[in-house]
């Protein structure tokens, strides 16, 4: 049994170190696009306006920036709403996170963090609990919580250069299975897959050709202090679009939550 770093706390503070960086002008549209986001009923939207837990969570982590303002309390009874037992496990921890936000002190009186044990294997992304994107969204949310967690054996997942996949026995790595191994790794792994996924990168500073591989590949060197190879900063700013978000992809028309 083991603790990580705690994972939200540094997400945080990357995430507000990143919003410093942006210009006024930048931060006044983030600022109107996230308040536009959250419907009436208090979740926020995703893709094709739709209301969406998963781009709620991700609303909600926008909405602790300098001077942001939704409703909360809208957005607290829309969620006290959902049965978390209908919730498969990547709308499960953004439950959990959300509520997290939203009832930083008190959240724990109303929900049990250990039902993220009993959920079933239908209810992970490959119906398989043990994959490092599966890991690493459960056992980092507990090890959040002040729980201990298992060190997994990822290595049917891994590659010979040592990255990642989410399904076993692969040839074809992926960044976001690579990223998330690196917090669930021990240190004498953990090193040749941060090297590794700092040399995928490609000039324009992305990687995986998209935003969110780009952000986690990122997020994982910084946190574990390996150096990019490129600066990433001219592909952030072809992805970013007038509403003040981020789109996934340079050519991408819109924007939205998650990858802003």
């Amino acid at each position: 049994m083991f603790y990580r770093p705690t994972f939200e706390k540094a997400f945080y503070r990357i995430m507000l170190q990143g919003w410093k960086r942006m210009s006024s002008e930048a931060q006044d549209l983030v600022r109107q696009g996230v308040a536009l986001a959250q419907s009436t009923d208090g979740l926020f939207c995703g893709r094709g306006d739709k209301e969406d837990l998963y781009y709620t969570f991700f609303g909600l982590l926008l909405s602790l920036m300098p001077g942001m303002k939704i409703n909360r309390k809208t957005c607290r009874h829309a969620l006290d709403s959902i049965d978390l037992h209908s919730l498969d496990l990547v709308h499960c921890c953004a439950f959990f996170r959300s509520q997290r936000i939203l009832h930083p002190f008190t959240w724990k009186l109303k929900y049990d963090i250990s039902y993220l044990h009993s959920l079933p294997a239908t209810a992970y992304p490959h119906g398989d609990s043990e994959a490092p994107y599966s890991r690493f969204l459960r056992d980092m949310l507990l090890n959040d919580c002040g729980e201990k967690i298992t060190l997994p054996d990822l290595h049917e997942y891994r590659l010979p250069n040592g990255l990642y996949s989410n399904l076993k026995n692969q040839t074809i790595y992926n960044v976001n299975a690579t990223a998330a191994a690196v917090f669930l790794l021990p240190d004498e792994l953990q090193q040749q897959t941060l090297h590794a996924l700092s040399a995928e990168q490609a000039e324009d500073g992305s990687f995986g050709g998209n935003l969110l591989s780009t952000a986690v590949a990122l997020f994982a060197l910084q946190t574990y202090q390996t150096h990019a190879r490129f600066s990433a900063k001219g592909y952030l700013q072809e992805c970013l679009r007038e509403n003040g978000f981020f789109a996934p992809t340079p050519d991408a028309p819109e924007g939205d939550l998650e990858y802003t």
